[in-house]
C-alpha cells in the first residue's frame, strides 16, 4: 500500500466571536492504479461553516464529527469533535481544508467525495454512527 498522509488538528480562537473555530488540514496521497482508465487527480476543497437547524439524533448527543472520504477508497478523514448547543443545533465557523490525490476513473461511476456527519458510539469499542451523508460528484 502506498498511502501517505499527514494531519494537523488544532483549535484556534476566532476574533469575531467567542466561539471556537475548528481547524484541520488533511493531506493524502491515495494509492493509484496503473490501468489506462485511471489517472491521478487532486481534489482540494474547504469547509468553512457547519449549520444544523434542528437536532438530528434523539440520543445523548453533545458533539459531532465531520468525516470525508473518496468513494473508491477505505481511508476516512475525521476532524475533532465539534460541540453542539444545548438544544442540539449548531452554527459554527470551521476551517477544514482537504488536499487529496485520488485515482480518477473514466469508465466507472465511483468518483465521488462523501461527507458524513457522525457521532461517537456509546460502546467500549470505539466507532462512529452516521447521522447524515452528502456526496459530491467529481466527474463534472
Amino acid at each position: 500500500m502506498a498511502e501517505k498522509s499527514s494531519r494537523s488538528n488544532t483549535n484556534v480562537q476566532t476574533s469575531s466571536s467567542s466561539k471556537m473555530a475548528t481547524t484541520l488540514m488533511a493531506y493524502a496521497q491515495l494509492e493509484i492504479d496503473n490501468s489506462v482508465t485511471c489517472i491521478p487527480r487532486l481534489c482540494k476543497f474547504n469547509i468553512v461553516r457547519i449549520v444544523l437547524h434542528r437536532s438530528i439524533d434523539s440520543g445523548d448527543l453533545n458533539a459531532i464529527v465531520l468525516a470525508v472520504k473518496i468513494q473508491s477508497n477505505r481511508r476516512t478523514f475525521r476532524c475533532c469533535e465539534i460541540p453542539l448547543q444545548q438544544d442540539g443545533t449548531l452554527d459554527a465557523p470551521v476551517n477544514l481544508q482537504y488536499f487529496i490525490t485520488y485515482p480518477h476513473y473514466f469508465k466507472r461511476d465511483i468518483n465521488n467525495v462523501q461527507i458524513y456527519v457522525q457521532r461517537r458510539k456509546n460502546r467500549p469499542m470505539i466507532g462512529y454512527k452516521t447521522l447524515a451523508k452528502g456526496e459530491v460528484n467529481l466527474d463534472h
